[in-house]
């Protein structure tokens, strides 16, 4: 059993030991005023950003600019982690803010009122350094370690608070814009979409505001969904991509290339096969397929594939040399193509080879390439 010493006590920290019905606990959004310090308790972390898994609750202040290597060298989690929950206080609310002590007494509080285990609260934080300070980001419970947020959902997702005034007053644009960060950088690190997760479709991977009462506008004046659309404008990616590229944002390409299916792993290098992938994703989505990640081809990335089928007339177009080019690899489709970047014509034999894969791949034989299909020839791109 490992212990925790920051704090003035020494309490048990035991590793990702939870209670049978963790899934059903869902994070505080108002902590009693009681329980809240009143002067700060210095951190007793240093300033380097090495792997801090061997403890739970870490209660670290980080600047914008130093989240994303924070997060790179810290321990990655064995769970898949698919969706942000954005949560935000009624109390702390900023005046009651001092940092380390306010993160402290707030796992303090799930431990002792609720019995829950100590240290186990929402992963990540938007708030001031102190309540006079610079806004940014603390960590709480170590990335590594399945938090306390959102009842259902605490396995495979993080919750971020956002310190604030209830519903009293709508997010400012600096906290949308910290908010909007943190999504970039939880998608580079752990490829958690950069996409609305709306609130009726509680599996869909990618960013949701959480309430209990889903009837109450949160956060402030604003509507719940439109709140997380104002947060994902902010982040679109716009920067103009091609192969010998190399950075964080080729690494956020690659990670939305995985999402839709793709085989690669993350470089930060833009290769041949990024290139390939690229072009595959511009032929389905009916764009120009020259290989080079405009702005037309990441807003791609949130529209679907369009549907492939046999009929009169024909349908034609880089997507059906894309899917047969794929099947001819497989062996499904027999017919020689001479030329990769002409479009072709989706025919009788086409539609053959699509069943048979549709077959191997024990997916509904009709041989119509809908997503279900797109996503299943993506694992055989290139």
């Amino acid at each position: 059993m490992e212990f925790y010493t920051n704090s003035k006590k020494e309490i048990p920290m035991p590793n990702d030991i939870l209670p049978a019905d963790f899934e059903t606990y869902g994070a505080n959004e108002e902590i009693p005023l009681d329980s809240l310090p009143t002067a700060p308790e210095n951190p007793p972390f240093s300033a380097s950003f090495s792997d801090e898994s061997g403890s739970l609750f870490i209660g670290r202040y980080l600047s914008r600019e130093n989240l994303l290597p924070y997060l790179q060298a810290q321990k990655k989690p064995e769970r898949e982690i698919t969706t942000l929950h954005i949560h935000h206080t009624w109390s702390p609310t900023p005046t009651q803010w001092w940092g380390y002590s306010t993160l402290k007494s707030v796992a303090d509080y799930y431990h002792n009122a609720n019995g829950w285990t100590w240290g186990k609260i929402p992963t990540f934080w938007v708030a001031q350094e102190y309540h006079d300070g610079p806004w940014g980001f603390w960590v709480a419970t170590h990335p590594y370690y399945a938090s306390i947020h959102c009842p259902g959902f605490n396995t495979h997702g993080y919750g971020v608070e956002t310190c604030w005034n209830g519903n009293l007053e709508p997010f400012t644009q600096e906290q949308k814009e910290l908010l909007a960060h943190l999504v970039y950088c939880l998608n580079i690190v752990y490829g958690i979409p950069m996409q609305h997760s709306h609130r009726d479709h509680k599996t869909t991977p990618g960013i949701r505001i959480h309430r209990y009462d889903y009837s109450t506008d949160c956060p402030g004046y604003k509507n719940v969904d439109s709140m997380v659309d104002d947060v994902l404008s902010l982040l679109s990616p716009t920067k103009t991509l091609k192969k010998g590229d190399k950075g964080t944002e080729v690494s956020q390409l690659q990670q939305s290339l995985k999402k839709v299916g793709y085989r690669l792993d993350i470089t930060g290098t833009f290769d041949n096969r990024t290139e390939a992938l690229v072009r595959s994703l511009q032929a389905s989505k009916l764009i120009n397929n020259n290989g080079v990640v405009d702005t037309a081809t990441w807003t791609a990335f949130t529209k679907p594939d369009r549907m492939l089928k046999w009929k009169d007339p024909y349908m034609s177009g880089m997507d059906v040399t894309w899917i047969q080019r794929i099947l001819q690899r497989q062996g499904y489709y027999k017919e020689p193509i001479k030329d990769v970047f002409n479009n072709r014509i989706f025919d009788g034999k086409t539609f053959e080879a699509v069943k048979q894969f549709q077959i191997a791949c024990d997916i509904e034989a009709d041989g119509v390439v809908g997503e279900v299909t797109w996503n299943q020839l993506r694992k055989y791109s290139n």
